[in-house]
């Protein structure tokens, strides 16, 4: 209860800090803005993933520390998966393979969630949207109020390897906005109320 969260995909989405007296001196921080992640994902750098989770993470806290209203649980990485070019919000994720992407998660969120003192978390990783949000022919509702209707075979070998990659590292997840609808004979449930989708 009351842990700021905040966005990260590229970096920590805060204004550059007033200079703040730390001893002698007085510090500013202004966070790192990174490419878009297809950008950074096309590099297939394992270690820079890492790297700019690490930044990513070490900046979140940072702020915190500096008084300058830092966020601690991130909504970061983007996990879904650029299937179709008119979806609005490519330039958030690492691309359309789920091998790279499940990499990338896994890298990040290491990188985010770990600091120099083992004992000590230094900024939650939330994954976002889990799942099948990256549909984007869904008129007239738009992006935010759709059913993503989902075969069996699209679900377990396309949707599902970025959320099992950031489930055993990220300490937490963010439902995608729309439904689900596996034709499983369950009908279209909302990602967040779906207990097979978040408990199973």
């Amino acid at each position: 209860p009351g842990l700021p969260t905040g966005e990260a995909l590229h970096g920590v989405m805060a204004k550059c800090t007033k200079p703040v007296k730390t001893g002698r001196h007085a510090v500013s921080l202004c966070p790192t803005s990174f490419p878009s992640m297809l950008s950074v994902a096309a590099t297939f750098s394992k270690e820079l993933f890492e790297e700019i989770g690490a930044v990513i993470g070490m900046e979140a806290r940072a702020l915190r520390n500096l008084g300058a209203g830092g966020q601690l649980a991130l909504w970061s990485p983007d996990i879904n998966l650029f299937r179709d070019p008119r979806w609005g919000r490519g330039q958030e994720v690492p691309g359309e393979d789920p091998l790279l992407t499940s990499m990338f998660i896994q890298r990040v969120a290491s990188g985010m969630q770990s600091g120099e003192d083992p004992r000590y978390m230094q900024a939650i990783c939330t994954p976002k949207h889990f799942l099948a949000y990256d549909i984007e022919d869904n008129e007239p509702v738009g992006r935010v109020a759709f059913t993503a209707n989902v075969s069996q075979r699209d679900l377990v070998s396309y949707y599902l390897p970025a959320g099992r990659a950031a489930a055993p590292i990220a300490k937490g997840t963010m439902c995608s906005y729309n439904a689900i609808d596996i034709n499983d004979g369950n009908g279209a449930i909302p990602s967040c109320g779906n207990d097979l989708m978040m408990n199973q």
